[in-house]
């Protein structure tokens, strides 16, 4: 997601637990901050890509306090609904606002551009950083307020895991059909 970013001009600040992690988006130009405070303080919108949902508390309760007020925050994780609705009153105290956002494409549609937002919050806000991620997605889908970007990704990937299922019992069942 970086990398088509950075390819469209847009400048980006970068920050992660593993300073490896954001090397290849350094080497096409984003500039390194020692603190994530210093994202929150600095920029007007901020993404955010974090492990499960005490990661993602944990690195917010970092930036918040630095956020100025208007700051966008795109928190693209996957975590629980109940976690964005936190995040909204943390942000709200600084008046920053939190969209939940997560993403569902993978790699490859990350790559090209193809992936889907499900995003709860403020549609105001979206509206803002919607040109942004219309250069990560094919489809960035307002799913209501706080917690329900989280809340269709969960859903989402229920679905999938349903339907994944199903074609491992059916061909289980395939492979076992000398035996009825």
């Amino acid at each position: 997601m970086a990398s088509r970013l950075l390819k469209v001009s847009y400048s980006m600040r970068v920050w992660a637990r593993r300073p490896e992690a954001a090397q290849a988006a350094i080497d096409e130009g984003a500039i390194w901050v020692d603190e994530p405070a210093a994202l929150a303080h600095d920029c007007d919108v901020v993404v955010t890509v974090l492990g499960g949902p005490q990661d993602v508390l944990s690195v917010y309760r970092r930036m918040l306090p630095s956020a100025r007020p208007g700051t966008v925050f795109l928190e693209m994780s996957t975590a629980a609904p109940a976690t964005a609705l936190q995040l909204r009153v943390l942000a709200a105290e600084v008046g920053a606002v939190v969209l939940d956002c997560p993403v569902t494409g993978g790699v490859a549609g990350a790559r090209e551009g193809k992936l889907t937002h499900f995003v709860g919050g403020d549609r105001d806000a979206l509206g803002r950083c919607k040109p942004l991620l219309e250069i990560l997605s094919q489809r960035v889908v307002h799913c209501g307020d706080s917690g329900s970007g989280y809340r269709m990704k969960l859903i989402n990937q229920t679905m999938m895991a349903g339907a994944l299922l199903g074609l491992a019992d059916g061909a289980a069942l395939a492979r076992e059909r000398h035996r009825w």
